[in-house]
């Protein structure tokens, strides 16, 4: 499960995966949607992309327990006065989705991602395996948000 379609760029190498046999995105931006739609056509009539509209705080509770291998949150808060740790409330509800062993990873621009304090949160969800993981990464040169060469990511284990 995927939250945030955003530019559709992680949602891409998902779909590249021989693994994923479905792959669900909960979105709540029209544009965003739209885009998701077009994208993702051949996708979503074959099943393999499933498209939740909406705001994953409602869709999300709809979603029955350990109902995901993998989870990836990659959303931003549309209220301008939460930039940073939009993922924090999404931990205990990615615990509850994710199946035994499942994989928790969200997309972060706050400096200390390291920090004690996301280490506590994700603890207090219930995330007993956490480890981060520095990536290179190469992003599309139409990359609004992120124009560094490495990137750190989360893997939380369940």
């Amino acid at each position: 499960m995927e939250v945030g379609f955003g530019m559709g760029i992680s949602a891409g190498f998902i779909q590249k995966s021989k693994r994923i046999k479905t792959h669900t995105v909960i979105e709540c931006h029209p544009l965003m949607i739209a885009s998701a739609k077009k994208k993702m056509t051949k996708a979503i009539k074959n099943g393999r992309f499933i498209l939740k509209e909406g705001f994953w705080e409602y869709i999300s509770k709809k979603l029955p327990n350990k109902s995901f291998d993998g989870i990836f949150f990659d959303s931003c808060s549309l209220d301008k006065e939460v930039e940073f740790f939009q993922f924090f409330p999404f931990f205990k509800e990615s615990f509850r989705l994710l199946k035994d062993d499942g994989i928790f990873t969200y997309f972060s621009d706050e400096p200390n991602i390291l920090s004690e304090k996301h280490k506590k949160l994700l603890s207090s969800a219930g995330f007993k395996n956490i480890k981060f993981e520095v990536c290179k990464v190469k992003p599309p040169k139409s990359c609004i948000y992120w124009k560094h060469n490495s990137i750190v990511a989360p893997i939380i284990r369940k």
